[in-house]
């Protein structure tokens, strides 16, 4: 069995440092960046608007949706025209 004393532990966290060498301590989260920072980006994603063609190609991904017969005549004919490696 092994005893721990307050000391052991006090070197255990001093030998955890950060980026800068300075000793890391436990600290509580701060969770309001993180809240800030996830309802930006939240916000940004209600912002962006698409077009018809984006629509159905995001709905395709998302929801297996068929793309239409003008999406693909638009996407399509670019690839046979590219080599596939270069």
């Amino acid at each position: 069995m092994t005893v721990c004393s307050r000391e052991d532990e006090d070197e255990e966290a001093a030998a955890i440092t950060d980026p800068s060498g300075k000793p890391v301590t436990d600290k509580p989260a701060d969770t309001s960046k993180t809240s800030d920072q996830s309802e930006t980006k939240e916000n940004l994603e209600e912002e962006v608007e698409y077009t018809e063609e984006e629509e159905s190609i995001k709905n395709n991904i998302e929801n297996d949706d068929p793309l239409s017969d003008d999406v693909l005549n638009n996407i399509v004919p670019g690839w046979w025209q590219k080599e596939p490696f270069k």
